[in-house]
């Protein structure tokens, strides 16, 4: 490295701790991809000396500080405005913390022959990954296309049950039915109308409501449970008896979550697939950890609730992660933004509803729809998108794969 700086007029000098903090350009290449552990000495100070700069950052590999696999941040790190890394990305750079430090990242050619591969801590899934999801056949009818099933909404709570049941068309499912409570049904119906809405009586759904979820769930070939559920101990019950008597793939989402979080081996006994999709609050619930400790390593953390359960996992955040049991994880590298919103979580929901019910396998399913749903994402611009707006870019999305 000093070869080089020399090569190019600049001279090189030792550390100064009692020099002023940089004004121009620094060019971070203090730890490389194996770096593992917090910095210490005279690294740290560098990292923090480069900190109080008022130029931008440019990192060689991966920022100082930031773990290349994890994007585990475990003491100082630099931030980056960009990073430069090298014959191929690295997952570190995509998963929180980590991708906060990274800035833009710009993969570079240096000469390695593309088939060289090396091990991976998890695999990096971009827009590509969309092209795995079929599209309808000229003569095919609406359940050849998927026919999913939505377990969703209380009184009160219409908006998450609704968005969760369009998404599934949007996403290029061809029949959904929902189950619902009566005192929204009507509602529902009329906002969607595209979707079959039963009523189930009450104003929250319990297990009264198992009849008419089995019937309807003869249909389908795949099935959804928890936005806008609420938290009654009836419906508690209810989640319980759709966990264990539901014979098709099974996403649990939103409040359906809180119910299942105080046994969670429990889901082991289902015989068909199982996904959940839990933010980082309702993933350290399921552990029976804090929050802060499932974000500080999001890659271990959503290996562990899928080792833990037996199910497939989509940790949701900045570089949502796609675990699953005896399996890479893999990282979703489509950012956006947009999807900061209200709402975005239950057209997730749907979206995954819609693959699992064309016949993707479960892992599959869930790196399309995570994949998907980012891409509807990067199509909204401005801070004023909506779950509302998501919906209508999903099929802009699928066109595009």
């Amino acid at each position: 490295m000093t070869k080089i700086a020399a090569s190019i007029g600049i001279e090189p000098a030792p550390f100064d701790r009692s020099a002023p903090p940089p004004h121009g350009v620094v060019v971070d290449a203090l730890l490389g991809t194996g770096a593992r552990g917090a910095p210490r000495g005279t690294v740290a100070e560098v990292i923090a000396w480069a900190a109080d700069g008022d130029g931008p950052v440019v990192s060689c590999d991966v920022p100082s500080g930031v773990d290349a696999d994890s994007g585990c941040v475990r003491g100082v790190a630099i931030e980056a405005d960009l990073t430069t890394t090298y014959h191929g990305d690295m997952t570190g750079l995509h998963v929180a913390p980590g991708r906060l430090h990274a800035g833009e990242v710009e993969v570079v050619d240096i000469g390695i022959p593309s088939g060289v591969r090396s091990q991976v801590a998890a695999w990096l899934a971009g827009t590509a990954v969309t092209g795995a999801i079929p599209a309808k056949g000229e003569s095919a009818d609406k359940y050849a296309a998927g026919a999913s099933l939505i377990i969703a909404g209380a009184e009160g709570l219409s908006g998450a049950a609704c968005l969760a049941a369009e998404a599934t068309l949007r996403a290029g499912g061809g029949l959904t039915a929902a189950v619902v409570p009566e005192a929204i049904q009507s509602t529902c119906a009329r906002t969607v109308p595209e979707v079959m809405f039963s009523a189930a009586p009450g104003a929250h759904l319990d297990p009264q409501a198992m009849d008419e979820i089995m019937r309807q769930a003869a249909r389908v070939g795949a099935a959804a449970i928890g936005p806008g559920l609420g938290r009654e101990d009836a419906t508690g019950e209810l989640v319980w008896d759709v966990v264990e008597q539901m014979a098709v793939p099974l996403i649990i989402d939103a409040d359906a979550l809180f119910h299942v979080a105080s046994t969670p081996d429990r889901l082991r006994r289902r015989a068909a697939a199982t996904l959940l999709t839990p933010h980082g609050g309702e993933a350290a619930r399921l552990l029976g950890v804090e929050r802060e400790q499932v974000e500080a390593n999001r890659l271990a953390s959503a290996q562990r609730l899928a080792d833990r359960t037996g199910a497939y996992v989509v940790l949701k955040g900045l570089g949502s992660i796609i675990a699953s049991p005896q399996e890479e994880p893999v990282v979703n590298g489509v950012d956006a933004p947009a999807l900061a919103s209200a709402g975005t979580g239950d057209v997730l929901t749907g979206v995954l509803a819609a693959l699992l019910a064309k016949g993707l396998e479960p892992r599959a399913a869930a790196v399309a729809g995570v994949a998907l749903h980012g891409s509807a994402g990067k199509l909204l611009t401005g801070d004023g998108a909506t779950a509302g707006d998501l919906l209508l870019a999903l099929p802009r999305a699928l066109e595009a794969r």
